[in-house]
């Protein structure tokens, strides 16, 4: 038949030859008018979705020199209805299992999966709802999970992870796209802790898998304040992850190792990172702790952010370049009411804490020792007038 008849209207509904010939499954193999629809915009493509007959090779690519379109995300699947039912969601509703892996493997888009009908559905929601009823005969099959759906090498098994919607019996948590993103790390970066993690038996090795990006799951799981309690106890728990767990407050109570440092510079301690974020224990008493380069202390990190403990002392505390704890309170204005040490100095012009507080404009109202002077005679009063 000429492909200029294929349009041709055969009811009151708007349903073309096309449409009659998707049911029947006598479409041509070159056939490519998928896009013809009926007065719902329901397409020749939705029609042989329904019926089961797509052609097995289907990619559903329309012809771009005809519709003008350019880019993986322009193809058949995106064809919808007026309630925004596509061709995606009518093939995952209807087909049988080896269709279905086939079409999977032709999402070559994840919008293709997240796009939502007028009630809300996706396509994968749809996916995952007939996985959970037992509609597939070989849903513990390994291809399924492993089903590629996207030029990244995301799986089914990362869309149901992200959705925390992966069945108990699930085992394929290394399963990773072409970054090295794994199925383990999706969950927990939605939120989702992978079962075999909790329960009195843990498999704490998925801990250790990553994202492709050198971060894993335990980091992830310990920023959410998941991670097994037992997972404290792994001599191969990287540094990473306790310092992930100061900077958002989950280190357990009895933790103490404060000096354990990245291999990196500055060589941050676990407690400066905890000083910075307000995480410090009331009774933590090592401030001196420094990192390996400037020697700058727990103490210097807390004062610059403002949590000092209001009992603190050890203002005398001195970096590689001799500027003490106090001195840095006083830059960022965080020196307590009752402060009076305003004569510690820096070692080589004698710059006190006087003077950095004038400078940064943080003198409290009541200061008046305005000839204290550095070295070479310049008096606080002479840094809060240049200030003005």
């Amino acid at each position: 038949m000429a492909q200029k008849d294929w349009a041709k209207v055969v009811d009151d509904t708007g349903w073309t030859v096309a449409h009659v010939a998707a049911a029947k499954g006598t479409l041509p193999e070159d056939f490519n008018q998928w896009d013809l629809a009926d007065k719902s915009g329901w397409t020749v493509a939705h029609v042989a979705a329904d019926h089961g007959h797509l052609p097995e090779d289907f990619g559903g690519v329309l012809p771009a020199p005809r519709f003008g379109l350019v880019g993986p995300g322009d193809n058949v699947w995106h064809l919808a209805n007026y309630a925004g039912v596509t061709v995606a969601h009518v093939l995952v509703s209807r087909a049988h299992n080896s269709m279905l892996l086939r079409a999977c493997r032709g999402f070559v888009s994840k919008n293709v999966w997240a796009r939502e009908d007028e009630n809300g559905r996706t396509p994968l929601s749809i996916l995952l709802d007939r996985a959970r009823n037992d509609v597939f005969t070989n849903i513990a099959d390994p291809e399924f999970w492993a089903t590629v759906v996207d030029r990244d090498g995301t799986t089914v098994a990362h869309l149901a992870a992200a959705q925390g919607c992966l069945p108990e019996e699930f085992d394929q948590w290394d399963l990773a796209d072409h970054a090295g993103r794994t199925v383990a790390y999706e969950a927990i970066a939605n939120g989702y802790l992978p079962p075999p993690c909790a329960g009195e038996n843990p498999d704490l090795e998925i801990l250790f898998l990553g994202d492709g990006c050198g971060r894993i799951v335990a980091e992830e799981a310990v920023k959410r304040n998941m991670l097994p309690e037992a997972a404290w106890e792994l001599e191969r728990l990287p540094v990473s992850v306790f310092h992930e767990a100061a900077k958002y407050g989950h280190l357990p109570a009895d933790f103490i190792q404060w000096d354990l440092k990245k291999n990196w510079l500055p060589g941050e301690s676990v407690a400066h990172v905890a000083a910075r974020h307000g995480h410090l224990p009331p009774d933590f008493d090592r401030w001196e702790l420094a990192t390996s380069e400037d020697r700058w202390t727990v103490a210097h990190e807390a004062a610059k952010h403002g949590h000092l403990p209001p009992d603190f002392d050890q203002w005398e505390l001195a970096d590689k370049r001799s500027i003490t704890v106090a001195h840095v309170a006083a830059k960022y204005g965080h020196l307590p009411e009752d402060f009076d040490r305003w004569e510690l100095a820096t070692s080589g012009s004698g710059w006190t804490v006087a003077h950095e507080a004038a400078q940064h404009g943080h003198l409290p109202p009541d200061y008046n020792w305005w000839n204290l002077a550095r070295n070479d005679g310049r008096t606080v009063a002479h840094v809060a007038a240049e200030r003005g």
